[in-house]
């Protein structure tokens, strides 16, 4: 039987606000798609873009009520803007494949991006998925590291944890590798991070 509940719509001022602080673009990683232009005829607008729901519009919906309101669940901070395939993406399989801190991140990280779009700075923002080491003064190589949405580097001293972080900044900024770089040995470190759209290769002679 269909619940007779009702559905915690967002209000239309609230949609705006959510797809203006978007950029009417996806918020979806790797994704950025523009949701809105020109429509069939000279004065009209074409959206493919959504306010989902980051907590469900019902009880017992994607991600459930997050111990919140119904106003609560149409207010702003509930809602991120997406477009049409990843809106109905997010709640396949009652929304267990992301976590509504998930797509809070989602959220934060393209307005990010957009705020400095606007403030006219360049963002060099991603992420690495993977490290594959060819060569490397304190591990046995060739070896390759899988990362997570979160990761933890734990150990002992001298383990390598902080050659871990020193060569991920390296990707971006290569001065933080001159510590591991020796002149006298070619080739000490290599390896490569994957990301999504790029590899990036780094050696260090």
């Amino acid at each position: 039987m269909a619940s007779t509940k009702p559905r915690a719509e967002f209000p239309r001022a609230v949609v705006r606000t959510v797809a203006k602080r978007s950029a009417y673009r996806c918020s979806f990683p790797d994704c950025d798609r523009t949701t809105t232009g020109p429509g069939a005829s000279e004065d009209q607008i074409a959206t493919t873009g959504k306010a989902a729901h980051i907590y469900g519009a019902r009880d017992g919906g994607p991600r459930g009520s997050g111990g919140l309101s119904f106003e609560e669940r149409q207010g702003t901070a509930n809602a991120i803007w997406l477009c049409a395939e990843h809106a109905e993406r997010i709640d396949k399989n009652n929304g267990s494949e992301f976590p509504a801190a998930t797509l809070k991140a989602y959220k934060r990280m393209h307005e990010e991006k957009i705020r400095c779009e606007a403030g006219g700075i360049g963002l060099k923002a991603g992420w690495i998925h993977s490290l594959s080491i060819d060569h490397a003064p304190i591990f046995r190589t060739p070896a390759e590291i899988q990362f997570g949405k979160v990761t933890v580097l734990h150990g002992d001293n001298g383990s390598g944890k902080t050659a871990l972080c020193d060569w991920l900044q390296g990707m971006s900024d290569p001065s933080a590798l001159s510590r591991w770089a020796d002149a006298k040995k070619a080739g000490n470190l290599s390896f490569e991070g994957s990301s999504p759209k790029s590899v990036i290769a780094v050696e260090a002679l």
